[in-house]
């Protein structure tokens, strides 16, 4: 620990003394395939145009809590029980021992259908009693299981959303998480968006978005959750594509690390870019976690 003496002299010296950062990152190569086996010297981190040294990086074996954001809404209903739900069942059982869990809704309003729990054999058939309805609430939802997110102390904390651009029934045109980065500050975001195409262009009288405006404020926002936390977005042109977007899901769950390197950054969100010394290989990164 540095003296105060020590802190005046760096301070009349104009030198900061540097702390340890971290910050979860998931690295892949072209094929979107996890890459685990990185060390310190593959990596290079550049924190607002500024070279930082990487001190370490390990496997990300945290306690995880997530939350799982279902769009069930009646555009869904043909596809929904094939193409979507059993795909969630089985991701659920998938991930890592002592995962807490819950599944929110969005038909009609956003809903906590699945409280938080390890036991992905309880939630099975509660979720499989779902019948789709309604307009979508997915931005209210969104918010709601954030917030959610955002009581649970400790760990790491990831969202899935699984959703479709349909009729939108939330009381905002946009998340508060979009325009509030603090609520995403710990949290990762997946996305995974299924283009409903001819369904999406419908419009509804209640709806205050237009049927364009949808559009565009779905792709901007999952797209933008996603980046800002260093998630994955991955919009897919139908329902038969979920399963494999969530196998994906899982894998970057399993490989997510934790990069450390030194900063004398008073800087509570910087702009990080972290460079991987392979050909092909990308490191998806949010901002460095800080105490809730």
């Amino acid at each position: 620990m540095l003296t105060m003496w020590a802190m005046g002299m760096l301070a009349l010296l104009g030198t900061t003394p540097q702390a340890q950062r971290t910050v979860a990152v998931v690295a892949e190569n072209a094929k979107h395939e996890v890459v685990t086996d990185l060390a310190p010297t593959d990596l290079a981190v550049v924190e607002d145009g500024v070279a930082r040294t990487v001190t370490s990086v390990k496997k990300d074996d945290r306690p995880l809590t997530l939350a799982v954001v279902l769009d069930t809404s009646a555009v869904f209903e043909t596809s929904f029980r094939q193409d979507m739900l059993e795909p969630l069942i089985l991701f659920l059982a998938g991930l890592p021992a002592g995962t807490q869990f819950a599944v929110w809704t969005t038909g009609d309003r956003p809903t906590k259908l699945v409280d938080y729990t390890d036991d992905a054999a309880a939630a099975a058939p509660v979720l499989r009693r779902i019948f789709p309805q309604g307009g979508s609430t997915l931005f209210d939802t969104i918010d709601d299981a954030l917030e959610s997110l955002s009581d649970r102390e400790g760990g790491r904390s990831e969202m899935v959303i699984v959703t479709g651009n349909g009729v939108e029934f939330s009381s905002q045109t946009r998340p508060l998480a979009a325009r509030d980065p603090d609520m995403v500050q710990n949290t990762r975001v997946e996305a995974i968006l299924v283009d409903l195409g001819a369904l999406a262009r419908v419009s509804n009288p209640q709806e205050r978005l237009t049927p364009t405006e949808r559009l565009a404020e779905y792709e901007r926002t999952l797209s933008d959750l996603a980046e800002r936390s260093g998630g994955f977005y991955n919009r897919i042109l139908s329902t038969m594509g979920v399963a494999s977007a969530l196998k994906g899901v899982t894998e970057r769950l399993r490989g997510a690390l934790l990069l450390t390197y030194a900063s004398d950054s008073q800087v509570r969100r910087p702009k990080l870019e972290v460079k991987v010394a392979r050909p092909g290989v990308r490191v998806l990164v949010g901002a460095p976690l800080v105490d809730r």
